[in-house]
């Protein structure tokens, strides 16, 4: 056993001896220029055009933070000014989210409705049944100005 060991001491050190041999690069290489990162002046941007006239307001809390929202846009809505049919005043937002009110209860789907003077209605769930729900969307209707939304749910 002793000489195997010896033997193969001898090995490597004799192989050391012939890294030399062995293709060293020739320069190192040198490292990418950063390239340099500009802000944008202010005079080159556009002024929004709106304001905001309700401070943030909480809406729900909620114990489900994953992807809040929904898989293809921002379910957002904003209602044309007049509905076209009846003729009231519209001009409000709609959201609607999904949310789990308490750490073991279902995850439901919620709306919220934002009205034109800046009035925030209370968060109310969707479905009537208590069962998982969740990623919905919501669009408005152009005549009617009322919403309707779409989401997936457990049977």
């Amino acid at each position: 056993m002793k000489k195997i060991v010896i033997l193969l001491t001898l090995a490597v050190l004799i192989g050391s001896l012939f890294a030399s041999e062995i293709m060293q690069p020739v320069k190192m290489k040198r490292a990418l220029p950063n390239p340099s990162v500009s802000r944008i002046r202010q005079a080159l941007r556009d002024v929004p055009e709106y304001e905001f006239i309700t401070n943030p307001t909480d809406l729900i809390t909620s114990y489900y933070d994953y992807m809040p929202g929904s898989y293809n846009s921002l379910p957002v809505r904003v209602q044309p000014q007049v509905s076209q049919t009846y003729g009231y005043d519209a001009g409000g937002v709609y959201m609607i989210y999904h949310v789990r009110e308490t750490s073991t209860s279902n995850r439901r789907e919620y709306y919220t409705y934002v009205a034109a003077d800046g009035s925030v209605n209370p968060a109310a769930p969707i479905g009537t049944a208590d069962i998982w729900e969740g990623y919905g969307g919501i669009d408005i209707d152009p005549v009617t100005a009322n919403p309707f939304a779409a989401w997936h749910q457990q049977s």
